[in-house]
């Protein structure tokens, strides 16, 4: 061992534990790059077809200022399917809170692994 420090990748030169090949050190920060929001506020917008939804995306898009942190689309057939599947979840959520869900889902996984006829069913259907 010479002391000096290897300055190149695949320096096979010197004892084997301070040799370069292979070896890759990242160093990294992170900051905040905008404020936080004083308040945030959650918006659902339905709309009859694709170009109203392009036209209100393109309001949403003009304002620099103020743009939506996430915007997704969902189809009407998605929008059914949510209709129909959703409407106790959504129901439970308004009754006992975010919060409180985790455990009620737990209890829901435990019914569905019941080792009984239609178990694995029952929740989604009732």
């Amino acid at each position: 061992m010479t002391g000096e420090v290897s300055r190149y990748n695949a320096d096979t030169s010197g004892a084997e534990p301070v040799r370069s090949e292979g070896k890759v050190l990242l160093l990294a920060s992170v900051h905040d790059t905008f404020p936080q929001p004083k308040a945030i506020d959650t918006i659902w917008v339905s709309c009859k077809d694709f170009d109203t939804t392009m036209e209100v995306r393109k309001l949403l898009l003009s304002n620099p200022q103020e743009l939506p942190k996430s915007c997704e689309y969902m189809d009407k057939d998605s929008m059914d399917i949510i209709d129909r599947s959703g409407r106790i979840l959504m129901k439970v959520i308004e009754l006992v809170g975010m919060r409180r869900l985790g455990p009620l889902w737990d209890f829901k996984i435990w019914i569905e692994s019941l080792p009984l006829p239609f178990m694995d069913v029952m929740p989604d259907s009732v």
